[in-house]
C-alpha cells in the first residue's frame, strides 16, 4: 500500500512538471597523484613532459612538466586506475609507472617513474621546448628553399621576351 503511495505521488510530482532528483546521489570527489621522475642514473628528470592516462577509459586526464626536482604533481583526479607516462615533445610514450588505483578523496605520492638511459635525449628536447624549426627536417626544408628561390631567380633573370 505504502509503496503503491509512492508509486502514485512521484508520478504526479512529474505530471505537475515538479523536478524529481534521484535518492543518495553521491558527490563527485577528487584526489592527487604525486611523484618524481628521474633519469636512469637517478637524477631528476627535470622539465619534462608527464602525462596521467586513464585506464579505464584510455583518456589523457592530464599533462603537467616536471619541475627542477623531477617533481610532479597531479590534482582533481577522479577516483579510477591511472598509469603516469614521461613523454616526448612528439606524444610518444618513454617511459611509464605501474597502473595504479586512486580512491575518492585520497592522496598517493612517491610514485616514481624512471627513463630509460636511451630516452633522456628525447626527453630532454621535449624539455627544452625542441620544436620543427631546431629539427633536422626543418634546416633540410630551408636548404631545399633556398635551393629554389635561387634556381627561381635564375630562371627569371633569363630574358627570354618575344622581341628579340
Amino acid at each position: 500500500m505504502k509503496r503503491s503511495f509512492a508509486s502514485a505521488l512521484i508520478v504526479a510530482l512529474i505530471a505537475l512538471g515538479v523536478p524529481v532528483a534521484p535518492l543518495a546521489a553521491a558527490p563527485q570527489v577528487a584526489g592527487t597523484i604525486s611523484g618524481l621522475a628521474k633519469e636512469a642514473g637517478g637524477q631528476p628528470a627535470a622539465n619534462v613532459l608527464v602525462r596521467l592516462r586513464n585506464l579505464d577509459n584510455s583518456q589523457v586526464a592530464g599533462i603537467v612538466r616536471t619541475e627542477p626536482t623531477g617533481a610532479f604533481t597531479f590534482t582533481n583526479v577522479p577516483a579510477g586506475r591511472y598509469v603516469i607516462e614521461i613523454v616526448d615533445s612528439a606524444n610518444r610514450v618513454l617511459a611509464a609507472s605501474a597502473p595504479v588505483a586512486l580512491a575518492q578523496t585520497a592522496t598517493m605520492g612517491g610514485l616514481i617513474v624512471t627513463l630509460p638511459a636511451s630516452a633522456k635525449a628525447a626527453a630532454v628536447v621535449g624539455a627544452a621546448g625542441g620544436s620543427f624549426w631546431s629539427s633536422g627536417a626543418a634546416i633540410a626544408m630551408i636548404a631545399a628553399i633556398g635551393a629554389e628561390v635561387v634556381a627561381g631567380v635564375l630562371i627569371a633573370d633569363a630574358d627570354t621576351s618575344p622581341k628579340r
